[in-house]
């Protein structure tokens, strides 16, 4: 179902932002279309970020894993590339410190797994 879809979105962004997108081309080479929102689409996205890296920096895999859910269900259905930017911006939260956030983000995609069946 949907639920299952929205999981596994929140495992690719996961997957590829543990990685260094930068070095990935098909993120890179993409061609970006204008992602045009509106204010109050912006501030609710950038509250959505705000809140899973809160949840990541205190250690609760639970609230980061529904955070990013929130961030693929504002997406859905939206014609722009926001896939590549939802990982970049992971990204760059992750690179912070990755090490310690390492074990919360495979209990995060633990949570993935099991949402998806």
């Amino acid at each position: 179902g949907t639920g299952d879809r929205y999981a596994t979105l929140v495992k690719r962004i996961l997957t590829r932002a543990a990685k260094d997108p930068n070095q990935n081309s098909s993120i890179k080479n993409r061609k970006n279309r204008e992602m045009l929102l509106t204010e109050q689409e912006r501030v609710q996205l950038d509250s959505f970020w705000n809140d899973a890296d809160a949840a990541l920096k205190n250690d609760n895999p639970k609230s980061v894993f529904v955070f990013l859910i929130k961030v693929v269900v504002f997406w859905d259905g939206k014609n722009c590339p926001w896939l590549n930017e939802s990982i970049m911006k992971l990204y760059s939260v992750l690179r912070e410190d990755s090490m310690l956030y390492a074990a919360t983000v495979n209990e995060v995609l633990s949570y993935c797994d099991k949402n998806n069946n």
